[in-house]
């Protein structure tokens, strides 16, 4: 009896832990396509109106706020809770081995970062120079 349970456990738990890495990666990639659309129709609004409730560049792509040149990590949280209806939170950085989002910003980019239980991070990153949104699973 002992014997069967081994063997029915050896082989539920990595099927278990399999299940666990896609759920997460279909989430993060759910998250991703709800902000692709948001930034779309953000700009979309911004084309029809000639600007909106959101804060955007001269090209019409939501920055977070006014004010320098530069993407930050606070500007890209923002834009995180701006695009998405009742977002998870991003934090303005990122902390190595947390169970959430974290928001970078470099240049023209943000990056959004999920490393859920030390499994690999899922990145969703964001040109506002172009409107482009990509994801990664690494």
């Amino acid at each position: 009896m002992i014997a069967i349970l081994g063997m029915l456990a050896a082989v539920a738990i990595p099927k278990f832990v399999d299940l666990r890495e896609q759920a997460h990666d279909a989430a993060a990639k759910s998250i991703h396509g709800g902000f692709a659309s948001g930034i779309s129709i953000l700009h979309t609004e911004w084309a029809v109106r000639g600007g909106g409730a959101v804060v955007t560049n001269g090209a019409g792509w939501p920055v977070g706020t006014s004010g320098g040149a530069g993407m930050t990590n606070a500007r890209c949280a923002r834009v995180w809770t701006d695009v998405l209806t009742d977002p998870p939170s991003a934090i303005a950085g990122y902390n190595p081995n947390t169970d959430g989002w974290g928001a970078l910003g470099s240049g023209t980019y943000c990056i959004y970062v999920y490393e859920p239980d030390n499994t690999p991070f899922r990145i969703i990153t964001y040109n506002t120079a172009s409107g482009v949104t990509d994801y990664l699973a690494i």
